[in-house]
Order: structure tokens, then C-alpha cells, then sequence
């Protein structure tokens, strides 16, 4: 399947499933079990959002996504479905389906006149859900996390010999190398993310790209190392990569994960084997200038093993640096 031939298949699936939250919302007054209609209503809401982000249709995303947080907290019993909500989520219903159509005449980033139209509904949902939380000090988000010029994380010192002190999510993927193929875009699952929270750090492996002679320009050869800031719980991560989770390889560490687990997703790369320090800022244990700091001392010292300048420096555990030159060998 072809990249059109997915959009059209997203395009008639989102209407029939727009035309399937539609009957349900009329028909839920009167229904026995609103529990099973109100799931449906949701999961169709979630699958629009979810098809709308592979293909980088961010104003379906956007639209949708405040949808969805409703339709979550009515399926969770935080708000009743009652008459005025029906009528503000069938409209909102119409309103995606306009948002589609358009993606179905070519315009594949939106317009001002449906923004315009779909504004006094986002601000009727957004009644319903709590009042959103103080943006963070930019101050302190500077001096506590990295930025995608640093890559990941902060360092793990001599205080923290079993945690990590990263304060976000640790997401390492490696796609299919098919998932070209099955009309999937790999960049879209990233800029999805950013719809739910903010990728503060983010490295590209290309550990798998061979020579440009023998590369196949349909295959994916790249897998990317991702810190993200979020408050949304690990089961919300996983489903972003739903559509290539069987195909792909995908570890998700919590905010200050043990070192062990650390270890284990080093021990989970494939492959040659990168070199040891740039292993260790790929996988969020390191920042560069630690790095860079090991590597001037070892200059010095050119017979010293770089994992040892590493430990005495207190960038990192002896069991990390142990774990990495294993996967070397």
C-alpha cells in the first residue's frame, strides 16, 4: 500500500467511524449498557487521532486530541454524559468530518475558516476538563533538563549510585526496517509525541545504515533515543507507536529509572557496537560534556581505559561502564 492509498483508506475509515460515534451518541439515552457505547465513542474518537498523526495532519490532531480528553474523562466517570454534552460532541463529530473532507480535497494542512469554526467548540470542551497546569519555569527546566543540542539526560553521580536523575521519559525505538513500506512515516510518530508533551531530547542512531551502494531506498535504517517531558502514563506512550509496535523494537524508561534498566536497554542494542561514550549519551546515562571532559583526560593519560576516567569521574556507575564494554566485546 502506497502512501495515497493509506490516506484514502484513513479518510473512509474516519468517516465510517464518525458515522458510528454519531448513532451511538443519539442512541445512548435510551441504551441499557452505556458503558460499551461510551468505550466505542472513545475508541473511535482515539483511532481518528491516532490515523490523523501518521500522516502529520496536526490540525485533525490538535482538534481531535481535545476530543478525546473529554470522551476519557467521560469513560473514566469523572463527567456525565448528559443532553449538553451530547450535543457539543455531535457537533464537534461534524466538525471532524469537515476537517477530513478537506484532507479528502487536497488540503492536507487545514484552513482559517475551519480553525475559525472549530474554536468556539474547543473552548466548550476545554469547560470540561481541568484548568490547565502553570507552564514550567523556563529557568528550571534549563538547569534540569537537556536540550536537543545536549541530547539527553543529566548525569548520574556519586549521590545516585542506583537512580538515574532524569526527571522525564526515556524513549528508545528502532522501526521496522518495512515500515516505509507499510505506508508509515516514521517522523510523524515523533511529532506525535509533541501533541502530549514535548521532546526535550532526541539522538539519531544510524548504527544499521549500511553503504549507499547496498541501501534500499524503501527500507527505514534509523532508530532515534528520545527524552520526553510529558505527564501522560507510560500506557498513553506505548499507544502512540501502536500502528508499528509489533514490528518495531520499543523500551520506554519512567522518569529517574534504576541504572539496571539502563543496563539493560545498552544490553539490548544490535549491531556493532557504538563506542563506549557516545553508547552511553545515546542511551540518556551521560551528556557530552562529560564526555568531552573523559576524553581530554585520556588524552592525557593515553593508556587509561576511557570506562575507568569515566568512574573515577563519577559520571557514571562502574555497572554501566561494566555493561557497555561487555556489548563491545
Amino acid at each position: 500500500m502506497d502512501l495515497d492509498d493509506a490516506l484514502e483508506t484513513f479518510i473512509l475509515e474516519s468517516r465510517e467511524l464518525l458515522e458510528d460515534m454519531e448513532t451511538a451518541l443519539l442512541a445512548i439515552e435510551s441504551a441499557d449498557d452505556k458503558t460499551e457505547m461510551i468505550n466505542a465513542i472513545f475508541r473511535a474518537g482515539h483511532t481518528i487521532k491516532g490515523s490523523a498523526g501518521l500522516f502529520s495532519l496536526d490540525h485533525v490532531v490538535a482538534f481531535t486530541h481535545v476530543v478525546e480528553s473529554v470522551l476519557d474523562k467521560v469513560r473514566s466517570g469523572k463527567i456525565a454524559l448528559a443532553d449538553k454534552l451530547v450535543v457539543l460532541l455531535l457537533a464537534c463529530g461534524d466538525h471532524i468530518g469537515a476537517l477530513v473532507d478537506s484532507v479528502a480535497a487536497g488540503e492536507h494542512s487545514g484552513n482559517a475558516e475551519l480553525q475559525a469554526q472549530g474554536e468556539p467548540l474547543l473552548v466548550m470542551l476545554r469547560d470540561y476538563l481541568d484548568p490547565p497546569k502553570a507552564a514550567p519555569d523556563p529557568a528550571k527546566v534549563a538547569h534540569n533538563l537537556p536540550t536537543a543540542d545536549t541530547e539527553q539526560v543529566q548525569r548520574i553521580n556519586g549521590n545516585t549510585a542506583n537512580t538515574a536523575n532524569a526527571d522525564h521519559w526515556h524513549i528508545s525505538v528502532r522501526f521496522s526496517p518495512d515500515v516505509l513500506r507499510n505506508g508509515m512515516d516514521p517522523l510523524s510518530f515523533i511529532r506525535y509525541l509533541n501533541t502530549m508533551g514535548q521532546i526535550v531530547g532526541i539522538a539519531t542512531v544510524t548504527d544499521a545504515l549500511p553503504n549507499a551502494e547496498q541501501m534500499d531506498p524503501e527500507l527505514c535504517y534509523l532508530g532515534f533515543e528520545m527524552a520526553f517531558q510529558t505527564d501522560a502514563e507510560k500506557a498513553a506512550i506505548e499507544k502512540v507507536f501502536e500502528f508499528v509496535r509489533d514490528d518495531s523494537r520499543l523500551v520506554i524508561l519512567p522518569p529517574h529509572s534504576r541504572i539496571s534498566e539502563y543496563i539493560s536497554l545498552i544490553n539490548l542494542q544490535q549491531g556493532d557496537a557504538a563506542r563506549l561514550g557516545d553508547m552511553l549519551v545515546r542511551c540518556g546515562t551521560l551528556m557530552p560534556q562529560e564526555l568531552d571532559m573523559a576524553l581530554d583526560v585520556q588524552s592525557d593519560e593515553p593508556g587509561k581505559p576511557i570506562g575507568t576516567i569515566l568512574v573515577e569521574q563519577g559520571s557514571v556507575q562502574p555497572e554501566v561502564v561494566e555493561a557497555a564494554l561487555t556489548k563491545q566485546k
